[in-house]
């Protein structure tokens, strides 16, 4: 018989539920769950409890309200809170508590379950929930909790039931204070955490290592993550296992290509398959990465190399051709039979079964061990012996609000790019634990054409304050991925870019990348197909195009601009001597031989790649080239250049001779390479860097070619040195400025935003139809210069035009009214966190005026057809869909930040569901035409939008399993609980 002790509960409630007191935990918590429409009773829940000696269900029920009205708080209102979920929870939880009891009764010691003395009714008990990771696994499987995409479900669920117990007990015992600390933790921004369990420890974002009895198996697989294990001094795992998610966060966690190469030939596993790479994952995710590795190692099919097709007719009236399929087979790995390797001879690939289970076996010398992996949505469990030993949820997630750190820490850089000239971001290769793989900026006229981006880039550009359009063409050579890893990145970092390679290349890129990410990544980016053997203008300068000798596709390049040339050799074997024997056994053709010989060495400035032949060019045959030559080239692909290296000699002796005149270049924006250009052509640079930063100011985006240069002529240089006070908050609007280097702080009441060279200020003082007091205090953070235009002149100019000064008023006036929301509300959420100041202004300009709605008002009805999204400025809304007993059922609750009406947008179908005010809701609308803008120009936003509606597609479809079944819950109160939901007054 169960005996609950009320005298305490008397003491602390007497505490708690004075009204009067100025912070009431208790009543804190209540008003929380109120807003949630979760409403939740202590009074009557804990009366009632201490007198219902007997009833477990009672304390179930209440401790699984309060463990979902946590978890929504902390998943930030994205669970249904339903009946039908409850009564799941409570189940569960009310099984817990009746096991434990039943093993008390037979005289088992049982966990949450301890002894209390009650001074006039003898003994009871005190019950504490499961949070085991069985006990979480049956909430999980509650189809409305499985459904939701929750950030690192299983550890807000562990935390949310440990948070309940100590509710509760916090409650019984009379500890104010403990009441507080969880009323505290529950409106904290606590970060959230992957839920490991066992032998699993964090190795870098989102990948995991198990140590199992076969070896280590990697959970997660992000670029360049063997580097990582030799930095940790630790071995290159055999065993990976691909997440749920292969594409998330901006990052592919299924580049298997680097760690099959480490095993396959620096341990040799073509000699002993034993040490071969497994990848373990569901039968899609494998085939996926299959599409992926052999884009890699094989190249595209004969059916899809159209390489004679891009060579330029003028190069094939002289006889240039290239067979790339005897040029691919006479450099590829050949096996034991001395064939060309098969994607199998590289790794094992193990898939889940129909259970989710997968089972890996190895041999170490004694006895076959064997591990079983279990996947059950997501949560990789792993089992030696027949005992589990470890666990770690692999979902990732991050469609929650995000603090947006106030300001962004970006280094006081005044860098000018050159006129003409390069900067290198990477000189190293794939197995450089230390190095950057390579990858560098060709400057001209100041704006930049990035080849090969590393993985680094964009964070390292946007460190320096370089902004995304000064740099937003780029050149990819070929798709192993210490090449081609950084460019998803660069092309989902904000406007669409120019992509410029050759078809072959672009469609294999494209064929990788689908495979990787899920998206159609074509989408994204512009592609401008280069010629074989033709001159076209790029920036300002003419390149040719030229393939070199690789195992896969690879173009290199010259070019020239303003008298000066610079060329790329990109991955290659050069050597003389085999080009000759190639040449005689019919692989390349003489015009080919003679390409491969002298492309390159005429430019001003050679950039030429080196590795291990037979696919890579050998130090000794760069330091065979004349010094005349070796003194123009610097080196890349390579970690560092020995003093000596061994010669053959014509009579076949081997001799150790000194290199010389070889280096590896700097990198660095600091670190640049200027090639020398005419005062004139400095001059014009100087004047088109200028053109464009005023040209691209978003304000000025649809003005007249007319007016925009009238404007030109008219904005002055202004120099500032640091901590000068541009702009003082209150004064006269009468300069607009644009940075041209340098960078500063705008300050006002509640934020802090730094702006960089490309961003404009002060925009209050083109408005031609009111006079505005500045709004904020700008501060030089840096010596900057600033492009200035003051009131008087530029509304003289823009005046002349009576469409473009309204459009601009228009604008500025839709800036005013919404930025504040954007900042403040948006910034703070998935979709959102990384616009720049344009994308800020840009949404701004694009959002309707707000509408309101009272609560219980339906904004949008499931089955209808209309074009708009919206965002939630106040307030909250539940997503409702009817099941087919004809009864609303709720599906999601979305708050403050969030969006609605996307899937119908995006996909064109009906309304998927009802919208409904949960309360007094406040909403800004984003009409279709303005939405199809946005993720046009801001590809940042476009992915996210894209794998939003993935996920929430992916549950809907989860949670029809609840509309097709009847509702389990009863609309009657359960016996003992009338009050459960409600306060006195609300009966």
């Amino acid at each position: 018989e169960i005996k609950i002790n009320a005298e305490p509960m008397e003491k602390v409630f007497t505490k708690l539920f004075d009204e009067s007191t100025q912070e009431n935990p208790k009543r804190k918590l209540e008003k929380s769950f109120e807003n949630l429409k979760w409403s939740t009773n202590f009074d009557s829940v804990v009366h009632n409890l201490l007198k219902s000696e007997e009833d477990l269900s009672l304390y179930s029920e209440f401790a699984g309200r309060v463990f979902l009205g946590f978890l929504a708080i902390k998943s930030h209102l994205h669970l249904p809170l339903t009946e039908t979920t409850l009564d799941g929870v409570h189940e569960i939880i009310l099984e817990d508590l009746q096991k434990k009891l039943n093993s008390k009764s037979e005289g088992k010691k049982e966990e949450g379950l301890e002894e209390e003395v009650l001074p006039e009714e003898g003994k009871g008990f005190r019950f504490t929930i499961s949070t085991d990771l069985d006990f979480l696994l049956r909430i999980y499987d509650i189809p409305s909790v499985s459904a939701i995409a929750i950030e690192n479900a299983f550890f807000q669920m562990h935390s949310c039931l440990t948070k309940t117990n100590e509710l509760i007990i916090s409650l019984r015992s009379g500890s104010m204070e403990k009441v507080q600390q969880v009323t505290e933790w529950l409106f904290s921004d606590t970060p959230t955490e992957t839920y490991l369990v066992g032998n699993v420890r964090t190795k870098e974002k989102q990948t995991f290592i198990y140590e199992s009895c076969v070896g280590a198996i990697q959970i997660g697989i992000p670029p360049e993550t063997i580097k990582t294990s030799m930095r940790n001094r630790e071995d290159v795992p055999q065993y990976y296992l691909l997440p749920p998610q292969l594409f998330a966060e901006e990052v592919n966690f299924g580049e298997i290509e680097f760690p099959i190469f480490f095993n396959f030939f620096i341990k040799q596993a073509f000699k002993n398959p034993d040490n071969k790479v497994s990848v373990i994952g569901d039968s899609a995710h494998l085939n996926r990465v299959k599409i992926v590795f052999k884009e890699s190692i094989f190249g595209p099919d004969s059916n899809q190399m159209y390489v004679n097709d891009e060579i330029s007719e003028e190069k094939k009236r002289m006889g240039y051709t290239i067979n790339m399929e005897k040029e691919r087979d006479a450099l590829a790995h050949k096996n034991k039979y001395g064939t060309p390797s098969k994607l199998e001879e590289f790794a094992n690939f193990v898939p889940f079964d129909a259970d989710g289970t997968a089972i890996l076996r190895k041999n170490d010398g004694e006895k076959e061990r064997e591990v079983k992996i279990v996947n059950r949505a997501g949560l990789i469990r792993f089992q030696e012996d027949g005992e589990w030993k470890a666990a770690v949820d692999t979902n990732i997630y991050s469609i929650s609000p995000q603090k947006k750190k106030r300001g962004e820490t970006l280094a006081d850089c005044t860098f000018e790019p050159p006129t003409f000239g390069v900067t290198f971001l990477g000189t190293s290769h794939g197995f450089d634990k230390n190095g950057n793989t390579t990858g560098f900026i060709i400057w001209i006229n100041g704006r930049g054409i990035v080849v090969d981006p590393p993985v680094q880039t964009t964070e390292y550009l946007h460190s320096r304050g370089i902004k995304t359009s000064f740099v937003n063409k780029v050149i990819l050579t070929h798709c192993h991925s210490d090449h081609d890893s950084g460019l998803i990145r660069k092309i989902i970092e904000g406007e669409k870019i120019e992509l410029y390679t050759s078809k072959t290349i672009h469609d294999s890129y494209v064929r990788k990348m689908n495979a990787s990410t899920g998206l159609n990544i074509m989408d994204y980016f512009h592609f401008i197909p280069v010629p074989i053997g033709a001159e076209i203008p790029i920036a300002g300068a003419i390149f040719e195009f030229d393939y070199s000798f690789h195992t896969i596709p690879t173009i290199r390049f010259k070019l020239s601009y303003a008298g000066q040339s610079i060329a790329y050799s990109c991955d290659t074997l050069y050597d003389p001597k085999l080009y000759s024997e190639y040449r005689l056994n019919g692989v390349i053709s003489a015009e080919r031989e003679m390409s491969l010989r002298m492309f390159l060495f005429g430019a001003d400035l050679i950039i030429h790649e080196s590795g291990v032949p037979p696919i890579h060019t050998s130090i000794a045959n760069l330091n065979d080239l004349p010094t005349t030559i070796k003194k123009k080239m610097v080196v890349v692909h390579c970690s560092q250049i020995p003093d000596t290296v061994e010669k053959t000699l014509p009579n076949g002796q081997i001799i150790t001779v000194p290199v010389t005149d070889l280096r590896i270049p700097e990198c660095g924006l600091e670190k640049s390479i200027h090639l020398p250009v005419t005062p004139f052509e400095e001059g014009y640079s100087l004047a088109s860097r200028r053109f464009k930063l005023i040209s691209d100011v978003f304000l000025f985006r649809k003005v007249s070619p007319t007016t925009l240069y009238s404007l030109y002529t008219d904005f002055r240089l202004t120099k500032v040195r640091v901590g000068s006070v541009i702009i003082r908050e209150g004064g006269k609007s009468d300069s607009f400025f644009i940075i041209e280097s340098g960078q500063v702080d705008v300050k006002d009441t509640d934020t802090l935003t730094t702006l960089k060279s490309g961003d404009a200020f002060g925009e209050n003082a083109l408005r031609t139809t009111r006079h505005l007091p500045r709004a904020a205090n700008v501060i030089a953070k840096t010596d900057c210069h600033l492009l200035e235009i003051n009131t008087e002149t530029f509304r003289s100019i823009i005046q002349r035009d009576e469409l473009q000064e309204a459009r601009i008023e228009y604008d500025i006036a839709k800036i005013t009214r919404n930025r504040d929301f954007v900042r403040e509300v948006l910034l703070n959420t998935y979709l959102f966190k990384d616009l720049n100041p344009e994308q800020i202004n840009a949404i701004a300009t694009m959002l309707e005026e707000e509408k309101s709605f009272p609560k219980g008002t339906v904004l949008i009805k499931e089955g209808e057809r209309d074009a708009s999204l919206f965002l939630i400025k106040e307030g909250s809304v539940r997503l409702e869909r009817i099941a087919e007993d004809g009864q609303p059922r709720v599906m999601l609750t979305l708050g403050v930040g969030q969006i609605f009406g996307e899937i119908s947008l995006i996909t064109g179908l009906p309304r998927t569901a009802s919208v409904v005010a949960n309360e007094n809701t406040v909403v800004m609308e984003l009409r279709k035409q303005s939405f199809k803008r946005l993720i046009n120009l801001h590809q940042n936003f476009r992915v996210k939008v894209a794998l939003l509606v993935e996920q929430r597609l992916r549950e809907a479809i989860k949670l029809d399993t609840e509309l097709k079944s009847p509702v389990q819950f009863s609309p009657a109160p359960r016996k003992g609980s009338a009050n459960l939901g409600s306060s006195p007054s609300q009966q």
